[in-house]
């Protein structure tokens, strides 16, 4: 009997011991998921702001008034502010405004390309679209082969963009042919200054105050056609101060493809699928530039089997908005 009682003791302090050796790792694992959830929170929070800043701001103050005023539990309080936040995100949180530019009949016949018309009419259409933000017809401009010269892509570009706003976005779109560091408009001619230099670009965005700024350019290096000299507009030494981002079809050394089958630029093609919602990796409705820059890199290389590689330059956050889907 004494026996019996030893051993049944034993037991139970074997089990007090194991309960609480359980108690101690459950501690641990809701302090890890506490952790996990609050750094979530956190980024999700640097994200928000980035995205919609005033927005946030606002919704921000509203939650601390709110803590203060309930005393809730603070993590409780950050949740709501997110379920409130995302809750209340809408495709007019920025207007759009967008010069699209294709050129495939040059003033020189040995220059004409395919495809840069349709392209450039296909991106017109998406940002006309409802997936595209349906941009009105007084935000928008496309200059299709003999309306794309150099003079009138940069009065169309001041004439569009000087309508934006501090929240607004700039968008120029280019397909056609490229030298190092420019675009090739239809006009070009062997001088120099007959180039689109990306900095003249650059310096367009930099007049006017809207918060995104971006240039997606299907446009590859074609060294062999143009072969006039620097004489004037050298690369400006200030160009690494500006937060315009430019996206490239391919690098220096490559020649875009075009798919006849599509009758459409690889890079064209999965910019517009990307921007329709393919890009969208967290499924949160909103494209960002972290998102979509890898979605097409990896599609336009794998499609043309390492042919072609896109590149960026710029320095803009990475959760940079660069569609918002309906």
């Amino acid at each position: 009997m004494r026996k019996d009682f030893s051993y049944s003791q034993g037991l139970h302090k074997k089990h007090l011991k194991i309960q609480k050796g359980a108690q101690k790792t459950r501690g641990k694992s809701i302090k890890a998921e506490r952790k996990i959830t609050v750094n979530y929170l956190y980024q999700r929070a640097v994200r928000s702001f980035e995205l919609f800043p005033t927005f946030t701001l606002s919704l921000v103050i509203f939650g601390l008034v709110y803590f203060i005023v309930s005393k809730m539990n603070k993590q409780i309080a950050f949740c709501l502010i997110g379920l409130l936040y995302f809750n209340h995100l809408t495709p007019q949180d920025f207007r759009k405004f967008a010069v699209v530019v294709g050129c495939a009949d040059y003033q020189r016949s040995d220059m004409d390309l395919r495809y840069p018309d349709d392209d450039a009419y296909r991106f017109y259409a998406y940002l006309k679209s409802c997936e595209g933000g349906g941009i009105p017809d007084e935000n928008i401009a496309v200059l299709i082969d003999e309306a794309a010269t150099k003079n009138n892509i940069i009065n169309t570009m001041n004439s569009i963009y000087s309508k934006a706003s501090a929240d607004d976005m700039l968008i120029f779109f280019f397909t056609g042919h490229g030298a190092e560091g420019a675009f090739c408009p239809t006009d070009i001619s062997s001088d120099y200054s007959s180039l689109l230099l990306h900095d003249e670009v650059k310096a367009i965005f930099k007049k006017y105050p809207a918060r995104y700024k971006i240039c997606m350019a299907d446009a590859c290096f074609s060294g062999s056609i143009y072969q006039g000299t620097q004489t004037s507009y050298p690369p400006s030494s200030h160009s690494s101060e500006t937060s315009v981002v430019i996206i490239m079809s391919s690098a220096l050394n490559e020649t875009s493809q075009e798919n006849p089958k599509m009758r459409q630029g690889a890079f064209a093609y999965y910019l517009i699928k990307g921007l329709k919602g393919s890009a969208d990796r967290n499924e949160d409705n909103i494209i960002t530039l972290e998102e979509l820059f890898p979605y097409v890199k990896a599609n336009v290389m794998n499609f043309t089997n390492d042919k072609q590689t896109p590149f960026i330059e710029g320095n803009a956050s990475r959760y940079m908005p660069i569609g918002v889907l309906k």
